[in-house]
């Protein structure tokens, strides 16, 4: 391999890098965000939900029961739909958050190419069906990604050739 490939490689290589790093703190952003937003609603409703108390400790003294209890629990109403709607907004986030998860680290592509071979090998063998693994001289061996991810979709397609 000569220097300037190499020099490149190691750019790449820093890039990618500098990338998974400015996800993860982009993803924290988001964690932190997301826990504002829930802590000011739950800070908003808690203050409707005591207004609202006081309103009904008030209203005893007050002459027309009939139609203030009922904007009471009206408003009571509004700060509980206000609080759920929030949560559900919250569990949203968080959800697709998960589900964008990166588990980035250095791995081995002939390594996972061979264990994932390996584990499905006894399956092929009864199906006899060979599997084998073959990689080609330009690809690096070792990178950076969601090895995880990677060999799940490597399983899924030897099995689903079956």
């Amino acid at each position: 391999m000569n220097e300037d490939k190499y020099i490149g490689m190691k750019i790449k290589l820093q890039q990618a890098e500098d990338y998974l790093e400015e996800a993860e703190s982009m993803k924290q952003y988001c964690i932190d965000l997301i826990q504002k937003i829930k802590y000011t609603f739950d800070l908003t409703t808690a203050k409707i939900k005591d207004l609202a108390d006081d309103l009904l400790c008030w209203q005893n003294d007050f002459k027309e029961k009939e139609y203030k209890p009922t904007r009471v629990a009206r408003i009571l109403n509004y700060a509980a739909n206000l609080q759920d709607y929030c949560n559900r907004i919250v569990y949203s986030l968080r959800g697709q958050i998960e589900l964008q998860n990166v588990h980035s680290k250095k791995f081995s592509i002939q390594k996972l190419l061979k264990d994932t071979i390996s584990s499905l090998k006894e399956m092929a063998e009864d199906r006899e069906i060979s599997l084998s693994y073959n990689v080609q001289d330009n690809i690096n061996d070792i990178v950076i990604g969601d090895s995880c991810l990677l060999q799940s979709i490597l399983s899924q397609l030897i099995s689903g050739s079956y």
